[in-house]
């Protein structure tokens, strides 16, 4: 990735400069979370089909770039969302 900002720049910036600029990131950062996710949230209820044809149902404990992690009764799985499926 190309440096988007000099750490001159960095080190000249003011304290509001660098809390305006925190707060730019950890926007940018949450927008790419949610376009991943979806609709899901961390103790959402869900369920999906592994690939041996089991159905699988536990809650979101993390909402990662590309997958979301849904803890079972035994098992943390890593799922990509297109997968799951809220249970009601």
């Amino acid at each position: 990735m190309n440096n988007l900002i000099s750490a001159g720049a960095l080190r000249s910036a003011t304290l509001e400069d660098l809390r305006d600029l925190n707060r730019s990131v950890v926007e940018a950062i949450r927008a790419l979370e949610t376009s991943v996710g979806g609709t899901f949230l961390v103790g959402d209820r869900v369920k999906f089909t592994a690939k041996d044809g089991r159905t699988i149902t536990g809650t979101v404990f993390k909402i990662n770039m590309k997958t979301i992690k849904v803890r079972s009764i035994d098992t943390v799985w890593a799922v990509t969302p297109s997968l799951l499926q809220r249970v009601a």
